[in-house]
């Protein structure tokens, strides 16, 4: 089952979109709509979303989703299936449709505009994803752009089966897509490194950003993730304009994690939350059974010392870059 994305609206406002309910629950997720939380308040409001171009609004889970600074968030793929669409009944075995497109979503009126997937080849030529890394980046572009990595896609008029096997269409993470959102356009570009620095093809990992303070290059983190025959504990570094792929932490627990939520607080750190867990061995091989995240709710990774962490740090005011990565692509 998979969480719903959770975008914020101004500093009061936390917005829940998505997701699917438990098999058991009777609860109907299956209309286009959020939810508003008022931080304030402490009382949930929710709203019907409205296509502006009159486009039919499946439910979606699993998509991969990212917010600009201006009150827009997005979500790119995802599927339905009978946890989050009443009009499919439970299968036998279990099967899910992907929904193809990126939607825009208003965060202030709730209105939605589905964005063009034309020539989005290096998601699998079919313009689908889940389990994947969307980020969005204001500096580049008019209107800033969204990388997207990462993942599994299926044609949407394919039956999909949600947990990943030997044969499911991984998407490469030496492959990346851009999209500019000014022209609505995608662009596309390797990233070779990802094979030469261990980034192997993966779902369900978490993502952040941090930009350079003079905004000449950026960085996109992933952490943890697996696919049908590896765990993971490392995190890697995609610097941009570059496109280059680093390993940073190969990780000491033991433990891989996935599904699980990542932010970036205080400028320079990643806060990790929730999710799984799954023990696994010097080979990545997982053993043993699967479990909720509660022994280590909370880690916390520094971006510009590269470690593991044991406390947050409130006092920091700026992002530093690491100085591994300020030889490789400069910056301030």
């Amino acid at each position: 089952m998979c969480s719903s994305t959770l975008w914020t609206n101004g500093t009061n406002n936390i917005i829940v979109f998505g997701g699917e309910r438990p098999q058991e629950s009777s609860q109907d997720v299956g209309l286009p709509q959020f939810y508003d939380f008022d931080v304030s308040s402490g009382k949930f409001s929710n709203k019907t979303i409205t296509a502006t171009d009159n486009v039919v609004l499946p439910p979606r889970a699993c998509g991969t989703w990212a917010q600009d600074n201006k009150g827009t968030g997005y979500y790119l793929g995802g599927f339905r299936d009978f946890r989050n669409d009443p009009s499919l009944p439970p299968p036998s075995p279990y099967a899910a449709y992907m929904q193809p497109g990126i939607l825009a979503v208003n965060l202030n009126d709730a209105t939605s505009e589905t964005l063009t997937t034309n020539n989005l080849t290096s998601v699998a030529g079919v313009g689908t994803n889940t389990g994947g890394s969307l980020t969005y980046i204001e500096s580049i572009g008019e209107k800033g752009v969204l990388i997207a990595f990462g993942g599994i896609s299926v044609a949407a008029t394919d039956v999909f089966t949600w947990w990943p096997t030997v044969e499911s269409t991984y998407n490469d993470m030496s492959d990346i897509a851009v999209f500019d959102i000014d022209s609505q356009t995608w662009f596309h570009q390797k990233a070779p490194t990802a094979v030469t620095n261990g980034v192997d093809d993966r779902v369900q990992f978490c993502s952040v950003s941090v930009s350079a303070p003079d905004n000449s290059s950026h960085f996109i983190y992933i952490y943890g993730g697996y696919n049908a025959e590896f765990h993971y504990q490392t995190v890697h570094v995609l610097s941009l304009p570059l496109f280059h792929w680093s390993t940073i932490s190969l990780g000491t627990l033991n433990i891989s994690r996935f599904e699980m939520g990542c932010d970036v607080v205080a400028h320079n750190q990643m806060l990790v939350s929730g999710g799984w867990m799954q023990t696994i061995n010097e080979n990545n091989i997982a053993s043993g059974e699967t479990a909720c995240q509660k022994e280590i709710f909370f880690q916390v990774f520094d971006l510009t010392a590269h470690e593991w962490t044991n406390h947050y740090n409130s006092s920091v005011t700026s992002f530093e870059i690491n100085k591994d990565l300020v030889a490789l692509v400069g910056g301030t």
